[in-house]
């Protein structure tokens, strides 16, 4: 009889999952001749595999600063190919942690290694597999929820900063930041506040709440069709603009601002305004980098509508001069 597999960490029906996986013929198990072995090996027997990717002194520094040395918690386990031609031990997985191993300076240390009796071919596929397509990475997100289980400083200052302005982050597993959900609280991603928080509102916890507030009441907090997700460029606009125009922050200014995004709202997503924003503007990155940028589109578009009145014009003048950018 087959036992129905349900788990918080498992999106998705497994039972399904192996119907299917059965029925194409990949329920088969590769490879098994080349069983790995857990051995001990000395470093100075270890040499990394020509074809992998190069390790960074610069680097290594920052990972024994982070925990104050060589800790074998966070080592890990290294993927050794050890070649039957040559007896050499090739490292396929793992280049940068044997160069932390080699800071230390001594050759006669032992490394925990997973073995395998392959050649340095097979060792150059396996590696270039497992990074292009084997091997899941982490999202930033559910890094931040593991840092935060974690007690690290920044993680809780962010999740601080979450719990505050009435969001949380959601990572690919079965927690979030912060736990449990609150009713009326919408996600945004790691960057979005973290990059959002520490490098437009300098820290300014309450600047972050405004901004949330704002894009909540005019995307979110509707009867049908809701997004439930502040968007990252979204919210950098409107952050940005309320740190480099504190005027917008009170007063008729800022229901003029509300008014004018409320309505924006009601004919675009979140995605198709900041896509407007930056115009044909190319090459632009993923980070908050671009927010005075999208801030400058969001003022130009609101000073130009009905919403804007006297005091829009007034109180938003020379914006390329207060928000930095130059031609």
């Amino acid at each position: 009889m087959t036992q129905t597999i349900k788990s918080p960490f498992i999106k998705g029906d497994v039972d399904k999952l192996q119907k299917k996986v059965e029925k194409k013929g990949l329920h088969n198990i590769l490879n098994t001749q080349y069983t790995p072995k857990f051995q001990l090996v000395k470093l100075k027997d270890i040499e990394p595999l020509e074809s992998q990717r190069e390790a960074k002194t610069g680097w290594a520094e920052k990972m024994l600063n982070n925990l104050g040395g060589l800790d074998m918690l966070a080592f890990g386990v290294l993927s050794l190919a050890h070649d039957p031609k040559t007896g050499v031990y090739y490292n396929f997985d793992g280049n940068g942690r044997h160069l932390i191993a080699q800071a230390i300076g001594d050759q006669e240390m032992e490394l925990p290694a997973m073995v395998y009796p392959i050649g340095k071919k097979q060792a150059a596929k396996y590696f270039s597999y497992n990074q292009k397509k084997g091997r899941r990475t982490l999202s930033p997100e559910t890094i931040f929820v593991n840092t935060h289980i974690a007690d690290d400083s920044e993680a809780k200052e962010i999740g601080d900063v979450l719990d505050k302005c009435g969001m949380f982050v959601k990572g690919d597993c079965a927690k979030q930041v912060p736990e449990p959900y609150v009713p009326g609280t919408c996600e945004i991603s790691y960057r979005g506040i973290s990059e959002g928080y520490l490098k437009i509102a300098k820290r300014d916890v309450r600047v972050c709440k405004q901004a949330r507030d704002i894009v909540y009441n005019a995307f979110i907090n509707k009867s049908d069709d809701a997004e439930g997700r502040i968007a990252n460029d979204v919210y950098w606009a409107v952050l940005q603009t309320l740190v480099s125009f504190p005027q917008v922050r009170d007063g008729n200014l800022n229901k003029s601002f509300q008014k004018y995004l409320n309505a924006q709202a009601t004919l675009n997503t979140q995605g198709s305004m900041a896509k407007s924003w930056k115009g044909e503007i190319k090459g632009i990155s993923g980070n908050a980098g671009i927010s005075k940028i999208l801030a400058f589109h969001l003022i130009t578009g609101w000073r130009s509508s009905k919403f804007s009145n006297g005091y829009v014009e007034n109180n938003t003048r020379n914006i390329k001069e207060t928000l930095g950018i130059t031609e």
